[in-house]
């Protein structure tokens, strides 16, 4: 698809009309031309358009310095030596947060995984949007997932009625008029003691010189 904006371009550059007139080519006609495509499910090779449209918009907004951040550059081919090898899917996907399995369209059978931390209450109860699969290096295997819902909240009185006002505390951050108080860390604190440790460590070392 980047090829074929690009010879585009080559070609209609003195026609602006005709430029912005031409009509790309779908996913169904690359899969007309290429074969392999039909192995990949429909919504992945839609995500693959849409990520090069927001490279080309990302790409003007920095030229025209309406995009927060960095500069982007012109859209690139992907590196054959140096790239992620992913991509993100969103149709016929499911999670099973108990059986711990996730379906995946063009896979059969539900793929079993482990998730590194505690699953919060309101994921089950939230929209999952898409999923982004990715293998790294060492043949390992990764499922981000993509969720839109209300959180729940601990500590803040969501379902009351009415908040007469909140009250701000030092110790507990606030307290609101049904008393509670949200999940407040003292993250310094807790760490307060490590850092010594650590500033100690790193008084005598100099950078870009071995350890005394």
């Amino acid at each position: 698809m980047l090829a074929e904006r690009i010879e585009t371009y080559q070609t209609l550059k003195d026609n602006r009309e005709a430029l912005y007139t031409h009509k790309y080519k779908t996913e169904r006609d690359y899969k007309q031309e290429h074969a392999f495509l039909k192995e990949a499910d429909a919504f992945a090779l839609q995500q693959a358009r849409r990520n090069l449209e927001a490279a080309y918009g990302n790409f003007y907004k920095s030229l025209k310095g309406l995009r927060k951040g960095g500069t982007v550059g012109f859209p690139r081919f992907k590196s054959k030596h140096n790239h992620n090898d992913s991509y993100r899917t969103g149709m016929s996907i499911a999670v099973n947060f108990e059986g711990q399995t996730v379906k995946l369209p063009k896979i059969t059978e539900p793929v079993r995984f482990k998730h590194r931390v505690n699953v919060k209450s309101w994921y089950p109860t939230a929209e999952l949007k898409n999923i982004t699969i990715s293998i790294s290096p060492t043949g390992k295997y990764y499922a981000s997932c993509l969720f839109e819902g209300e959180r729940d909240f601990q500590g803040i009185a969501a379902k009351a009625e009415k908040i007469i006002g909140l009250d701000m505390s030092l110790q507990d951050f606030y307290v609101d008029n049904l008393g509670n108080s949200p999940e407040y860390r003292r993250v310094y604190r807790e760490s307060e003691k490590r850092l010594g440790e650590i500033s100690k460590e790193a008084v005598p070392k100099t950078k870009g010189r071995p350890e005394p």
